[in-house]
């Protein structure tokens, strides 16, 4: 379900129960970063027993599929990782491209923290795929948040 909503195959409206505490966001997520968005992008993906594939929007299998849908990829250059393993200076974070499905929109050239799920999906054959959501605490650097993630983790 979470795949297929964030896909913008699901036509429910997106439902948080608000934002969650820095504690429960750090045990929820797998990488917590600081960075700045340097570009946006929409994929395309495939459903049915595909949906765990982001797809060139040129290739045959994404033209001869019948469940199609797409996300917006978001490529970050880090300042600081607080959580996560292997994270590289510039990586890629998707979500959703609507607010109906839970996607939080990035600005390019801002600054945010960004907390992160490690998805079990591919991009071209990459597997270290991180998502967010309108329902984590994603947002834009502030320096008390920053400074809350630097006494957690010791930085």
């Amino acid at each position: 379900m979470l795949l297929t909503c964030l896909m913008g195959l699901d036509t429910k409206a997106c439902d948080c129960t608000g934002k969650k505490t820095v504690d429960e966001s750090v045990k929820y997520s797998d990488v917590i970063v600081s960075g700045t968005i340097l570009q946006k992008r929409l994929v395309k993906t495939l459903g049915g027993p595909y949906k765990n594939l982001i797809l060139n929007p040129d290739s045959v299998a994404f033209a001869q599929s019948h469940i199609k849908g797409s996300l917006y990829a978001y490529t970050i250059v880090s300042d600081k990782v607080y959580k996560g393993n292997n994270i590289q200076d510039t990586f890629i974070v998707y979500s959703a491209t609507s607010a109906a499905g839970c996607g939080y929109e990035f600005e390019k050239s801002k600054q945010y923290i960004i907390y992160a799920r490690n998805l079990e999906v591919e991009d071209n054959g990459k597997k270290n795929i991180f998502l967010t959501t309108y329902c984590t605490r994603t947002n834009v650097y502030n320096d008390a948040e920053a400074k809350m993630l630097d006494k957690l983790f010791g930085k």
